[in-house]
């Protein structure tokens, strides 16, 4: 199925903005790019620095599969090596 470029950007911006729920919202974009891509699973996690861990706020899957941890600590060395890096 070929589609436009800046349909599909317009799609899934739509879906992504389409709630203010994040897991409505993701779950809809996810639905949608699996239809153009071959995706199994997509996750939103941010990183929480009080907790010193990632925290994952929302997680789709293709099938059943396990959920992930909602919080998974990392260890000081991690930290220490995220911190140095710059950019994307």
């Amino acid at each position: 199925m070929s589609v436009n470029r800046d349909e599909f950007f317009r799609e899934v911006t739509h879906r992504i903005c389409s709630s203010l729920d994040i897991g409505v919202a993701v779950k809809r974009a996810f639905d949608y790019l699996r239809e153009h891509f071959p995706l199994d699973e997509v996750y939103l996690d941010i990183v929480d620095v009080q907790l010193g861990a990632i925290r994952r706020i929302v997680h789709f899957a293709k099938g059943d599969g396990e959920g992930a941890e909602e919080i998974v600590t990392l260890p000081k060395q991690v930290w220490e090596w995220g911190r140095g890096l710059s950019g994307p």
